[in-house]
């Protein structure tokens, strides 16, 4: 149930205009997609993305709350 409801909050963010905020832009300024996600543990994520001219993956902390939307912050960016 709280996998389900981080994937679903971080898939809500891939809906918005403009892409997911969380993920960088390729090399026309378009939003990166996500190719995969791999949940490590209860606090961190990995994310694999892609774009036009870009690859990479990010390691973001998540903060679950069964009441509100799930806080993500991005740790870090390795673009390879």
């Amino acid at each position: 149930v709280v996998m389900a409801k981080v994937v679903k909050d971080f898939t809500t963010l891939n809906q918005q205009d403009g892409g997911n905020p969380l993920l960088p832009v390729d090399t026309n300024g378009n939003s990166t997609k996500v190719n995969k996600m791999s949940v490590l543990n209860h606090k961190w994520l990995i994310i694999d993305f892609f774009g036009e001219g870009i690859v990479g993956e990010l390691i973001i902390m998540y903060e679950y709350n069964p009441d509100t939307t799930t806080k993500f912050t991005v740790l870090d960016t390795v673009i390879y």
